[in-house]
């Protein structure tokens, strides 16, 4: 595996780039992701080293084989562990190791680092931890009565020797290194919902104007990527490449991912929910206009009451991708004349009999044979139209009579609806949908999954992009 793309925050990258050294603090309890995220950029520099306190260098290629196009000679090992190294020479195992006996010698080894370079070019060094390595080699005196003396003159040495330093440490509490490094990050990995996600906090560069302090990102295949915010990610989706499957007994998403997540698709007879958070607006298009749009394609029927969001725009983003040239024989949309101008008061008169325009449309595809229906319904219309109390005994009613026609019901309910209570025991497949950091994040209730984080993939051959689940692990 080679380096991969966007997989770390731009801010960063830049800060690295800069025309004078720069020093970087990595912060995070054990787990985060801090060895492999300084990996990461460390696998993107010509001249790179690394010097591990903890781990042996055939532990480190062993646990993270992609790293294996940094020469050996530049993991150097600081564990202060006497070993008999497998694959490699005794001779080599030697030159490998180092022995810090105090602060200077750790330092001239930085120093003869950055002279070897070549060509001049700016090295970086990735030191893990700096805690062991401090711990290891510092005498109780130095500790009590030097403190932050050795930290200053490493920060120093950075500046003046022009290269990049990443130091690692064990914990997210405040010390005089703070003050002191060009910039600081925190790795942490929290519950949410009993699941983990994993959250990187940019608390300073200097130099570097910071876009977005806070990132989601993945330790996926032992790789650390974070993820890219999106804002308004709807508007990409008339990018998003499509490939129609039809099934016998199941309703494609469109998706491939989504699909391995529901065993290929949505089950004939089934009723599926998916539940917005806050402040989703339009973004949860994204994962339903593919699912549209397979049906389309497939030439099957879709009936769509929309929610109070979707307006005349996202129709015209379903002409524009389809190629089914006759796209309203098979996609009928209950919606005001003007969605944009019109009252829900005005709403509810028009519609009124909504529900019974709907049998008659199932009917209507039953007859034509043009089944199975994708039924797609948002809760919010309806229970502005009939109600809170009512609704749930017009739908009872509405799902008798179409029980015999194979459809697929895809229900959206806005996480603050009353009838979210009654409807989801119902659902075949639940999931819910939200925003971290301008990042759509899915995960599921049945069945239980992790989280996912919706991610567009770049295909560079058809200038289209690929929708991705991508695992927060």
């Amino acid at each position: 595996m080679g380096i991969l793309k966007n997989s770390i925050p731009d801010e960063i990258l830049k800060a690295f780039d800069q025309k004078y050294g720069f020093s970087l603090l990595i912060k995070g309890d054990a787990g985060t992701g801090k060895t492999t995220f300084a990996l990461e950029i460390l696998a993107r520099k010509q001249n790179a080293y690394y010097i591990s306190s903890r781990v042996t260098p055939m532990s480190l290629y062993n646990q993270f084989p992609w790293i294996r196009n940094i020469p050996k000679e530049n993991i150097i090992d600081g564990t202060q562990i006497d070993l008999q190294y497998t694959g490699i020479t005794k001779k080599e195992a030697i030159l490998n190791a180092v022995r810090f006996r105090n602060i200077p010698d750790f330092i001239k080894l930085i120093y003869h680092k950055a002279e070897e370079s070549k060509n001049g070019e700016k090295i970086t060094i990735v030191v893990d931890s700096w805690d062991a390595i401090l711990g290891a080699i510092v005498q109780e005196w130095e500790k009590k009565n030097l403190p932050g003396s050795n930290e200053t003159i490493l920060a120093e040495l950075t500046r003046q020797l022009n290269i990049n330093l990443i130091l690692i440490v064990e914990t997210n509490e405040k010390s005089f290194l703070d003050y002191i490094v060009d910039g600081i990050i925190t790795m942490e990995k929290i519950e949410f919902n009993s699941r983990r996600m994993r959250i990187l906090t940019i608390e300073k560069l200097r130099g570097i104007t910071i876009k977005n302090f806070k990132y989601l990102f993945t330790l996926k295949d032992g790789r650390f990527h974070c993820f890219t915010p999106e804002y308004r990610i709807f508007k990409l989706i008339d990018k998003i490449k499509i490939q129609p499957k039809s099934l016998k007994d199941k309703l494609n998403t469109g998706i491939k991912d989504f699909d391995e997540l529901i065993g290929g698709g949505f089950p004939l007879g089934s009723k599926n929910i998916f539940i917005l958070g806050e402040n989703i607006g339009k973004d949860y298009l994204i994962l339903l206009n593919p699912l549209i749009i397979n049906q389309i394609e497939n030439y099957k029927p879709v009936i769509h009451i929309p929610s109070f969001e979707y307006n005349s725009s996202n129709i015209n983003i379903l002409t524009k991708i389809t190629k089914n040239p006759k796209i309203f024989d098979y996609y009928k949309i209950f919606e005001k004349n003007s969605l944009d101008d019109q009252s829900p008061n005005e709403y509810k008169k028009q519609e009124s009999d909504l529900i019974s325009n709907v049998k008659q449309y199932f009917q209507l595809c039953k007859k034509d044979e043009k089944t199975p229906i994708l039924f797609i319904y948002s809760i919010d219309i309806l229970e502005t139209i009939y109600g809170h109390d009512l609704l749930y005994k017009n739908l009872v009613n509405l799902w008798n009579d179409i029980k015999d026609i194979p459809h697929v019901e895809i229900i959206i309910i806005k996480c603050y609806q009353k009838s979210s209570i009654e409807l989801t025991y119902l659902a075949e497949y639940l999931f819910n949908i939200l925003k971290f950091q301008d990042n759509l994040v899915l995960y599921g209730n049945i069945p239980n999954t992790g989280l996912f984080c919706v991610e567009l993939e770049d295909l560079e051959k058809t200038k289209t992009k690929k929708l991705k689940l991508t695992p927060i692990l």
